[in-house]
């Protein structure tokens, strides 16, 4: 959704699909005997973006998002009461909400401080989207993380002196046309003098720098403070060897930046501009994401009326198998939260059941030979 003269007719029409989606679950409910039922509401997404910067305020939106958590609520009460005991019932939000402070555009910051090297007689002004690129040049981010540091990275680097991501990322709207998104990259970034750049949302790539230059680039970044508060734009770095492991490694941006909260980055390099920030709300967006979400947990054996610190969105699945009686792959992320359980009740008691996944994908292997 965006801010128009359409505004009121589409926060009816959400409202509208909310209802529509949890009348369909219930009608699934009573009629299949099911197993697992999952119910995506993703429009409280929607209307928090667009709608954040009305509350407090006298506009006829300051109740918007307010009124749609409570018709939220009042749907699932009507769900809750065709459940019966043995049911267990979950809310689960893959990120949280915020007020958006400021944006920083990081790219013409590493330009400015030499990490990015712009070939001579390129200088305009770009407004970049990566969902323009990645819709553009027909695949997702998943496609251009693999094509660019995956299986084939290393024959591509041998043609391409850059990552061939970061040649996908700037194949632009420039608003001259595809001929000029699909030359804009070649045509403006050296690629073979360019250190780092930004894909977007913190993601930076590296172009194969040093220990030591990786080093000066993250002070240099946590160096950066915001000059009407005086505070830092980085809460934390984080080399992509902290936060992941396993045989896709290779596909993912090489550091990771995460901002203080309510500040984000521009997807774009703005040439002419002196001033990496903007504080005005772009597009209408006046709220962004936040990592802390929610996890709501409802049946006969948990506790009631209870906070439980440090859940993680990763903790759900490996739970939720618990509660089915199912063992836990030994390499999936998150663990069984077994203190979500009432004190003496069997799944609080009983074992956690683990299984090996390169047995499993063996069997799997060995049954389709049979076949």
């Amino acid at each position: 959704m965006s801010l128009d003269e359409n505004t009121d007719k589409s926060i009816e029409e959400i409202k509208d699909i909310i209802r529509s989606r949890f009348e369909v679950a219930r009608d699934v409910l009573r009629e299949d005997d099911l197993d697992y039922l999952e119910l995506t509401i993703f429009y409280t997404d929607n209307i928090e973006h667009f709608m954040w910067q009305f509350m407090g305020t006298e506009s006829k939106y300051s109740n918007v998002i307010e009124d749609v958590y409570r018709l939220i609520d009042s749907e699932i009460g009507k769900m809750l009461e065709i459940l019966d005991e043995s049911t267990y019932f979950f809310v689960v939000s893959d990120h949280g909400m915020q007020e958006l402070k400021g944006w920083f555009d990081l790219n013409k910051w590493l330009l400015d401080k030499g990490y990015i090297e712009i070939n001579k007689g390129n200088e305009f002004s770009v407004q970049s989207s990566l969902l323009k690129l990645l819709n553009s040049v027909g695949i997702d981010q998943t496609k251009a993380f693999q094509i660019g540091k995956g299986s084939l990275g290393g024959m591509i680097s041998k043609i391409v002196p850059f990552r061939k991501i970061a040649d996908l990322y700037f194949r632009l709207e420039t608003g001259e046309g595809r001929e000029s998104r699909m030359n804009f990259a070649e045509n403006m970034i050296d690629w073979e003098k360019t250190d780092a750049f930004m894909l977007g949302d913190g993601m930076l790539v590296l172009n194969e720098v040093d220990e030591k230059k990786r080093k000066k680039l993250i002070e240099d970044l946590m160096e950066i403070e915001n000059p009407r508060t005086g505070k830092r734009l980085l809460r934390d770095i984080k080399n992509k060897e902290e936060l992941f492991e396993g045989p896709y490694l290779d596909n993912l941006p090489d550091i990771f930046l995460i901002p203080s909260p309510g500040y984000f980055f521009t997807s774009s390099i703005n040439l002419k501009s002196q001033d990496y920030w903007d504080y005005e709300p772009r597009n209408g967006l006046s709220g962004e994401h936040k990592s802390e979400g929610i996890m709501i947990a409802h049946g006969a054996e948990i506790r009631q009326g209870e906070n439980i610190d440090k859940m993680e969105i990763y903790d759900f699945v490996p739970t939720l198998l618990h509660i089915f009686d199912r063992s836990v792959p030994e390499d999936l992320t998150g663990e069984v939260r077994k203190e979500i359980f009432k004190e003496g009740s069997t799944l609080r008691e009983k074992g956690i059941e683990s299984r090996s996944s390169e047995k499993m994908r063996i069997k799997e292997k060995l049954r389709k030979m049979k076949v």
